[in-house]
């Protein structure tokens, strides 16, 4: 049997690639042409010159990329035939998967090419293609051939007078026909057969002559097959059909055959004639072709020109769930889509009716198991029983919908938390040169000549309250940077929950006096003694920023605050008689930046980080937070913090609660380590009333060397990020050779964990800039001997 030629076409914009995939299908395939393209203008120009088999197209090229040229070839009727196989070097490239069957391809390889996927696509593309060129053409020519030589035949026949003398030499048409042609009689004798009819069977002349077609009966035909035939030309009417046959030597075949009754001029049938053409090669074309549906991982159905499905693979059950063909036939349509799906469904349906096209869509099914999944839809005309029907390919997109879905909500969320941010900078500007303007207009106010106590005093007073209120904003945003680093520690610790309320509703009374409000302590424990372990400094903030918010929008009334003990976990709440959150916001204000983001909002300050804070601390510390509010009446915060009651709190020591004060009579030797000259100046100022004598170090490296010099030193201020050497680093060395002097470290960073790290350095004690100048000296007495 002649071999046959398969003819490749690789397009690939690098010529690398192109020799790779060359020596690759050489090595894999033999008798195999392949021809290569640098362009899709070049690669369709060699797909029409050589009729080219099978198509590998490259999804990257310049000038045009590999989806409009596939989209070029399937729009050319000589050319749409061609299986497309697209190779990208992205693996896993779900967007390019999708594009490529939109664009028309059949297959998906990725760089570097697997050869056994190779060997796989390309078989099951040449078996496509083997199909369609068998479907589209074949068929028809076949079916034109049998009919037009049937219908020379009988003209032949009838002018030669077959129709009363049927041993008369045929026509040299009926000699020379390449169809078979066989003459029996109305008994069913073989009374001709032409040369066609011998080469085919392997039968000669003599050897039929005589005998009834029943030779060639290979027994794949049932009794009943046969009678409905006899039934047929018995009636006068003309029978076409298909016979699976055997030759002489015993070779099964296929044979289209159209038998059509003879009749002469009173209408009596004398003969039958019958012509057959070979579909052999044809049947097994469909064979392959059923095969390549039965193995495609892509689900496929076949339907009638009535709409009705009349096959489906495995692939396309496996979406829907269902086990048979009979189980999704029998479903209602209603009940495989979803709502949408299905209008759209009943409208496709009515175009289609109009004479209209939906041949490419997409659908969201409802699974058996109730699971909804999104589903691209292809129709194509094809042959399917020799009778016009439609191949469906359904192919599952729902991950990449479901990931189409999430980057356009990543995209939306993007740019509405560029917006927010955008918002908080400029709110954040706002916020951190007001009171700059504040400390630097009053600063620079000080300096004029004529001003009087009371002025210098209220200028510093001012001064000291917008560094403060920079200093808080800083501190939010150092905050929510540590909590969303996730450096941010719970420090446990036993406090008194009443003694935490008292401290807050002292702390805030002058505030909320000055507005005009009562602020309220309600709902404590009854005993006054009863501790939680919590993180103190986080609960704190907590009702800091709860009572802060409250003072700041409400202008009457009052704020009460307090807790209630609910089973396993003690209920906080802090209520104001304020403007109140309207409804749609009252999510939103436990975002970052929200404050900034608020329209026609009072001239209120902060950084809108206090709530986002909170709402974190919070969730950190096991609990949960939310609000109730309403417009014009108030607003009220509740948070939640598991139940962990420590031991009852001894009374407090009296004596051990009295300040402790440096000596005034006692002076110390003190070495400042701080490379900040401004910070250095300030320590200096601050403590030269406690001091007799003081050094000075601007690293690590300095001070080490300071204390080697002066074994007497009372006191190091230790700065910890310096240049050369840190201040961690220089406490360990000295405490190598001096276990007794004071340490205290001094940091700007103020980071959870710093004061063990300071410890574990070998200091004795820890304070975070902006310097408390009271604290540090309450701790240098604390630590001096007594």
């Amino acid at each position: 049997m002649k071999e046959v030629i398969r003819k490749i076409l690789v397009i690939d914009d690098n010529p690398d690639n192109l020799i790779s995939l060359k020596a690759l299908i050489a090595d894999l395939f033999r008798g195999f042409i392949t021809y290569t393209a640098t362009s899709g203008t070049e690669g369709i120009e060699l797909a029409r010159k050589h009729s080219i088999d099978v198509i590998l197209l490259d999804v990257l090229m310049p000038v045009m990329d590999g989806f409009e040229t596939c989209k070029l070839l399937k729009s050319d009727p000589q050319l749409n035939d061609i299986p497309v196989v697209f190779v990208t070097a992205l693996k896993e490239d779900r967007t390019n998967k999708v594009r490529a069957l939109e664009a028309g391809g059949e297959g998906f390889l990725t760089k570097p090419v697997d050869e056994q996927e190779l060997v796989a696509q390309l078989n099951t593309m040449l078996k496509l293609k083997e199909a369609n060129d068998f479907k589209r053409f074949e068929i028809e020519r076949l079916e034109q051939m049998v009919s037009e030589r049937t219908r020379q035949l009988q003209e032949e026949y009838q002018r030669n007078s077959l129709l009363n003398e049927s041993h008369m030499k045929l026509s040299q048409a009926v000699e020379q026909s390449p169809a078979s042609v066989v003459i029996t009689t109305t008994a069913g004798i073989i009374e001709y057969v032409n040369p066609k009819f011998t080469s085919v069977t392997g039968y000669t002349y003599n050897e039929v002559l005589g005998k009834n077609p029943r030779i060639l009966k290979s027994g794949h035909q049932s009794q009943e097959f046969y009678k409905e035939l006899w039934d047929t030309i018995s009636s006068g009417k003309e029978w076409m059909g298909e016979f699976h046959n055997k030759k002489k030597n015993g070779e099964l075949y296929w044979e289209l055959a159209r038998i059509s009754p003879i009749k002469n001029e009173d209408g009596t049938i004398i003969n039958y004639l019958a012509t057959k053409e070979d579909i052999t090669e044809l049947m097994q074309a469909e064979k392959n072709y059923r095969l390549s549906i039965d193995q495609s991982p892509i689900g496929i159905r076949i339907v009638n020109q009535q709409g009705k499905t009349v096959y489906a693979n495995e692939a396309f059950l496996a979406i829907y769930e269902y086990t048979s063909l009979s189980e999704y036939v029998s479903t209602p349509a209603k009940v495989r889509y979803t709502e949408e799906s299905y209008l759209e469904h009943v409208e496709r349906k009515k175009i289609r009716k109009a004479g209209g096209e939906a041949n490419e869509y997409e659908i969201s099914i409802r699974r058996l198991s109730g699971e909804i999944r999104y589903i691209k839809v292809w129709w194509k005309e094809v042959l399917w029983d020799r009778e016009k029907h439609f191949q469906v390919i359904n192919q599952d997109i729902t991950q990449e919908k479901l990931l189409y879905n999430d980057l356009v909500n990543a995209k939306n969320k993007a740019e509405e938390s560029d917006r927010l941010k955008s918002a908080f900078l400029a709110n954040m500007s706002h916020e951190i040169r007001t009171p700059m303007n504040g400390i630097l207009g009053f600063a620079e106010l000080l300096k004029e000549p004529d001003l009087t106590g009371d002025q210098q005093r209220m200028y510093i007073d001012l001064i000291n309250k917008s560094g403060q209120r920079m200093l808080n904003i800083i501190k939010d945003i150092i905050d929510i940077s540590k909590i969303e680093s996730g450096v941010m520690e719970i420090q446990l610790s036993d406090i008194n929950i009443n003694e935490q309320f008292e401290f807050i509703h002292h702390f805030f009374l002058s505030e909320a006096t000055a507005k005009g409000l009562q602020l309220k302590v309600r709902n404590l424990p009854a005993d006054r003694n009863v501790r939680l372990t919590t993180d103190k400094e986080k609960l704190y903030a907590v009702l800091t920023n709860l009572v802060k918010n409250a003072l700041k929008f409400t202008s009457r009334g009052e704020i009460e605050l307090g807790c209630i003990h609910k089973e396993s976990y003690l209920e906080f709440f802090v209520r104001d008689t304020g403007i109140g959150i309207a409804k749609d916001r009252q999510q939103a204000v436990f975002e970052r930046f929200v404050q900034a983001d608020i329209e026609d909002k009072m001239a209120f300050q902060g950084a809108g980080l206090g709530l986002t804070i909170s709402k974190n601390y919070v969730e950190m510390l096991g609990g949960t937070i939310w609000l109730e509010s309403t417009e014009g009446v108030g607003t009220t915060f509740y948070f939640t913090l598991p139940v962990n009651f420590g031991a009852p709190l001894a009374q407090p020591d009296v004596r051990s609660a009295q300040p402790v004060t440096i000596s005034e009579t006692r002076k110390l030797k003190i070495l400042i380590v701080e490379d900040d000259e401004v910070s250095a100046m300030l320590l200096k100022k601050s403590i030269t009333s406690v001091s007799n004598e003081l050094l000075f170090a601007t690293n690590g490296v300095d001070a080490i060397q300071k204390c080697r010099d002066n074994s007497d030193i009372d006191l190091i201020l230790m700065d910890i990020r310096m240049p050369v050497m840190g201040g961690y680093e220089a406490t360990r060395q000295i405490r190598q050779f001096n276990p007794n002097v004071i340490i205290i470290a001094q940091t700007a960073f103020g980071l959870a964990g710093d004061r063990e790290k300071a410890r574990e350095a070998g200091c004795n004690d820890y304070v975070s800039k902006p310097i408390n100048i009271a604290e540090l000296k309450n701790k240098i007495a604390s630590l001096l001997p007594r």
